[in-house]
């Protein structure tokens, strides 16, 4: 398995979005990692706390850090 991974998603909807990254970073470095970098994009600044929820209920990190940037 992969020490680290990486996923981005330009779909406008945030819950597929969200489904996207998470499949993809599932794939490279499996559930629950130690730690996971959220970067959430301005458009989806409003989302922001269900996609950090889903990201972290579905990932499960043992830390999850992220930001907002326009």
């Amino acid at each position: 398995m992969a020490s680290f991974g990486a996923a981005i998603s330009e779909h406008p909807d945030a819950a597929f979005a969200v489904g996207e990254v998470v499949g993809a970073v599932v794939e490279a470095v499996g559930e629950a990692p130690d730690i996971a970098f959220l970067f959430v994009s301005g458009h989806d600044v409003g989302a922001v706390e269900e996609i950090a929820t889903a990201v972290h209920g579905l990932l499960r990190p043992g830390v999850l850090a992220g930001c907002t940037a326009v």
